[in-house]
């Protein structure tokens, strides 16, 4: 479990003492190396096993409000932590994974792939100029989305010194490091069912 002190960048948006984020457990797409984007798919039987563990490693902790991702994958998983805490699961779009157009369901693996040569070597933050090309959002519109979450959905509920628990995506996670100004781990990528502890200052 990584834990990073970060102050809070959201201006006069009641800040929550802490943010627990979590990847969804592992889907087959995951298992094969498939872009999944906003392509929807469950979890597979390894990915529930991940999920239980997390749920189990979080059971004791302290959770005020639930937050999930809308897609299948991110849902799933946040029912399977709320087992120990019977809260009210909200799930909203602007937690989705970046949407990435027709790149989605292409493997990484197959010659027959329409995958830019960055992301085939997975260098995520070098092919930007092909989002237009392939319909996908953009990694600004992806950010501005999540930081949607922030501003303007999280002031609807009570949050201020709250513990906070957001469910999501690895792209999703990478924006919440972006708009925390906290720089990520070099070479670091969440996960299936990691948790990562942001604690506001």
């Amino acid at each position: 479990m990584l834990t990073f002190r970060v102050s809070w960048p959201f201006g006069l948006v009641e800040k929550p003492k802490r943010i627990l984020v979590v990847r969804h457990g592992q889907t087959d797409l995951n298992n094969e190396d498939v872009v999944q984007g906003w392509w929807d798919t469950y979890l597979n039987a390894k990915g529930v096993g991940q999920a239980e563990e997390v749920a189990k490693e979080l059971a004791r902790v302290k959770i005020d409000f639930i937050f999930s991702s809308d897609l299948k994958r991110a849902y799933q998983t946040t029912q399977i932590i709320n087992f120990y805490h019977h809260l009210k699961i909200i799930s909203t779009t602007l937690l989705r994974e970046r949407d990435l157009g027709k790149l989605a369901g292409q493997h990484f693996h197959s010659q027959n792939s329409l995958l830019p040569r960055p992301l085939l070597e997975k260098d995520f933050h070098q092919f930007e100029s092909w989002s237009q090309d392939f319909q996908m959002e953009s990694r600004d519109q992806f950010t501005q989305r999540v930081r949607k979450f922030f501003t303007d959905f999280l002031p609807m509920f009570e949050v201020r010194g709250k513990i906070l628990l957001l469910v999501t995506h690895g792209g999703t996670i990478s924006a919440i490091f972006r708009l925390l100004q906290t720089a990520k781990p070099k070479d670091w990528h969440p996960d299936n069912a990691e948790v990562i502890v942001f604690i506001i200052r």
